[in-house]
């Protein structure tokens, strides 16, 4: 029968719950970190894209984070600062916001290009979140190796 070293094996069990402890807060810092980085790349995609040389569409948008920490977004704010605008209906934040990403059709028939603010936004996002993730996982390696 082969010997198990209890004391190892107790210094292993510790280390991982420090980890685990201390990984919801690891995860926050990251999607926060990606929140502001889907922020700025919102609103870079706005001033690229969107003739809004007084910041009227930049202004609306606003960064949200769940409450657990486990997502961040970038959405139309529902209320906006003065002059206000209404929170729903078709001339909201939102529904502009929307009418610009997807376009829309104008009285004459014409349909409008759309922005896509967002979805350039996204596309840039992909390649960072996915360092954000290696940047966790290769933590988390380092957490469970050190003694």
């Amino acid at each position: 029968m082969s010997n198990i070293d209890k004391k190892g094996l107790a210094q292993a069990i510790a280390r991982l719950d420090k980890l685990t402890a201390a990984l919801p807060g690891q995860r926050r810092e990251a999607v926060q970190r990606l929140g502001n980085l889907a922020e700025g790349a919102v609103l870079s995609s706005i001033r690229a894209r969107v003739r809004d040389s007084r910041g009227k569409v930049q202004s609306w948008q606003q960064k949200r984070l769940g409450s657990g920490g486990g997502y961040a977004a970038v959405s139309p704010a529902r209320r906006s600062a003065p002059p206000h605008y209404p929170a729903t209906g078709p001339d909201s934040p939102g529904a502009v916001t929307n009418y610009l990403e997807h376009g829309w059709l104008h009285r004459s028939g014409r349909r409008a290009a759309p922005r896509r603010m967002y979805w350039q936004a996204e596309a840039q996002l992909t390649h960072r979140a996915e360092n954000e993730a290696q940047r966790l996982a290769q933590r988390i390696v380092r957490g469970l190796k050190d003694d």
